[in-house]
């Protein structure tokens, strides 16, 4: 293995993505690395921010998408704002049919997918609380009511992120049309 892939290896491992090491090759950007690295420059975290209102990811088993609340904007990540919404009959075990769950949270603010799709590759940015609530049974998961899809049937879907076996952090999707259980969240901004 040459010092290449050695590179390219290490930033998959660390969790970039493609686009994002294609930005780490710029040449602009290198050089005001070198200049870190020199101590002639210093690195200052400034947060994590969420563009909202861009197209999110589309998984090949949904097709077309309709982002509901893009009113965040360019969000500056604070896992503080995230809430997890369960209705009463959820919380006390029930079942409620997931269109119900939507007109129930209509006035809310709603995270949307763009927020999904950063937690997906950004796990550690969510809320201790989340995971521990993800980590309470086999079957937990998180939607994010701001996006909704259709899959291959032009059934209304909305994406949501559970635990694998390895409890990783996963993405999958539910219809809305049918019932979101005891072991179902949505993601609302806390207000």
């Amino acid at each position: 293995m040459d010092l290449k892939d050695e590179i390219f290896a290490a930033l998959q491992t660390a969790g970039f993505t493609e686009d994002e090491m294609v930005r780490l090759i710029d040449p602009i950007f290198l050089r005001d690395i070198e200049r870190v690295l020199d101590g002639m420059k210093e690195i200052i975290d400034v947060g994590s921010w969420i563009i909202t209102d861009k197209e999110p990811f589309v998984p090949p088993l949904l097709n077309n998408y309709k982002l509901h609340d893009r009113t965040l904007g360019n969000w500056l990540w604070d896992h503080t704002r995230l809430q997890l919404y369960r209705s009463k009959p959820q919380i006390d075990g029930g079942q409620v049919w997931g269109n119900r769950l939507m007109r129930w949270i209509k006035k809310r603010r709603k995270f949307n997918a763009c927020v999904l799709d950063y937690l997906h590759r950004r796990p550690k940015r969510l809320p201790p609380s989340s995971w521990e609530w993800l980590r309470g049974n086999d079957h937990r998961t998180i939607f994010f009511p701001g996006t909704t899809y259709t899959n291959k049937q032009v059934y209304p879907c909305l994406r949501g992120l559970t635990l694998n076996q390895d409890g990783k952090l996963v993405p999958c999707h539910h219809r809305l049309d049918a019932k979101f259980g005891p072991d179902d969240a949505f993601a609302l901004v806390a207000e």
